[in-house]
């Protein structure tokens, strides 16, 4: 959930930022990562990680200060030249499901100034570890916070300093705290309509528009669809939602407006808009309309693609997109789609092109529905092709067993074997194969199956250790 992500990062500096205590900036930061980590979430907090340091939320030490050093002199000093990351209370027998995560060795750091890794080669351990309060003392160790209560004092916080982005995605984030059950507190509804003073204003609603999260909350009736419930909860979230989309409905839609999708209707018409100007060749007309949607065009690519909207292009409209002079422009997304068109024209019955593509999709792009196209696109013209199907289960193995009819994790999982059996040219691709059947056996709850499979992926690849460590961390 990357949007829980880039809220902790933004949430920490606004705390670094803010002219508080610093006993008081390790509590909330805490807290925070609290929160950020009851998700599905990766590791982080190296983000941030100088302000960690500058706090005193991160302690960095040599091995030889670990309190636990002379208890496991050998691994301690081993230490360095080990691929270890997390240090569990046994650190010899490492991960288990009952056995808690001490500290870190962090080999490198990253500085976000530069966007550049640096050595390290420190232990690490963060406020609110038994290891940290050796270093710090018990006294010190951070206060628990419910989460209405943090995101109130964030909510001050961003008031302060005049801070709009974050006082955005506090309106919406706010919307978690009415999944816990002691929202509905007397303390907890006072903390709530103090912030609706602050945070339901027009200026913050505007500030949506600039922020993904807009997207996320999509049309007044598909929100109410799948958020309205009856009773306290449902009547909170509508009037704390509910102010957002009488605002939206407030604002004037002209000709160079953002886009708003309110019915089918407005959106099967740009649907047909696109695909008649992409067709005829009419690029500049696209972006021109394109640019009406306040979104991202890698946002809508992969959509473009799904509609396999390139194959609709007429011969005259194909020769126009070919003959393009795309240094007559400053439009990168057009320069960006000329490219991609041009790419797929000349190798579109290349199985290894689509392939590539979905590759990049999936790791680079972050664009699944993309990546989607290209599998499908490319099974097409080779239906055994092991790579792609690989990529195909890596997608849709958490849409297993849906309603849509896609094939059963035991499906997957005797797929995985037969491409195993039949051998792979790469080796990072046999030991993508065994995660995958690790995410197999884990959705099935088979744990044991899961970390055999693992553990045979980490031994072609050992980078996979990082990943099973935090795979099975948050059983």
């Amino acid at each position: 959930m990357h949007e829980i992500e880039d809220f902790a990062e933004q949430m920490v500096h606004l705390v670094n930022e803010s002219n508080i205590g610093n006993d008081e900036k390790i509590d909330l930061i805490y807290n925070i990562y609290e929160f950020h980590d009851s998700w599905d979430t990766g590791f982080t907090k190296l983000r941030v990680y100088h302000i960690l340091v500058e706090t005193g939320y991160f302690h960095l030490f040599d091995p030889q200060k670990h309190p636990d050093y002379e208890k496991y002199k050998d691994f301690f000093d081993k230490l360095p030249e080990s691929n270890e990351m997390y240090i569990y209370e046994d650190p010899i027998a490492g991960y288990s499901e009952d056995a808690k995560l001490t500290s870190y060795w962090f080999d490198n750091a990253y500085d976000s100034e530069t966007d550049k890794e640096f050595p390290l080669k420190k232990m690490c351990c963060e406020a609110g570890s038994p290891v940290w309060a050796h270093f710090v003392g018990e006294e010190k160790m951070p206060k628990k916070m419910t989460l209405i209560r943090l995101f109130d004092r964030l909510t001050e916080l961003a008031v302060d300093k005049n801070d709009i982005y974050s006082l955005g995605e506090l309106f919406y984030f706010t919307s978690y705290t009415f999944m816990e059950p002691e929202t509905f507190d007397e303390e907890n509804i006072k903390c709530l309509e103090k912030m609706k003073t602050v945070l339901l204003k027009d200026d913050v609603m505007a500030t949506l528009s600039e922020l993904y999260l807009d997207y996320r909350i999509g049309s007044r009736e598909d929100f109410e669809d799948d958020c309205f419930e009856d009773g306290e909860n449902g009547q909170m979230l509508k009037e704390w939602f509910g102010y957002y989309f009488d605002w939206r409905d407030k604002q004037p839609q002209t000709k160079n407006s953002t886009f708003n999708a309110s019915s089918n209707e407005d959106v099967l018409k740009a649907a047909a808009d696109f695909r008649k100007m992409l067709a005829d060749g009419e690029i500049d007309a696209f972006f021109g309309l394109f640019a009406t949607f306040n979104m991202e065009f890698s946002a809508l690519k992969g959509m473009f693609l799904f509609s396999d909207l390139y194959s609709s292009v007429t011969p005259e409209g194909h020769e126009k997109i070919m003959a393009y002079d795309i240094s007559q422009t400053e439009n990168e997304d057009i320069k960006g789609f000329v490219a991609d068109y041009k790419e797929w024209s000349e190798n579109k019955e290349d199985v290894s092109y689509y392939a590539k593509k979905a590759h990049d999709s999936i790791n680079v792009e972050q664009n699944l529905l993309a990546a989607q196209y290209y599998i499908q696109k490319g099974l097409s013209i080779d239906p055994n092709n092991s790579v792609l199907k690989l990529y195909e289960i890596y997608i849709f193995m958490n849409y297993a067993d849906d309603e849509d009819g896609n094939p059963s994790i035991k499906a997957y999982l005797d797929i995985l074997d037969e491409i195993l059996k039949n051998g792979l040219e790469k080796p990072e691709l046999t030991g993508f194969a065994h995660y995958l059947k690790a995410c197999g056996f884990y959705r099935i709850e088979e744990k044991e199956n899961s970390k055999t499979e693992m553990k045979k992926a980490i031994e072609i690849l050992p980078e996979y250790q990082a990943v099973y460590e935090d795979f099975f961390e948050k059983e």
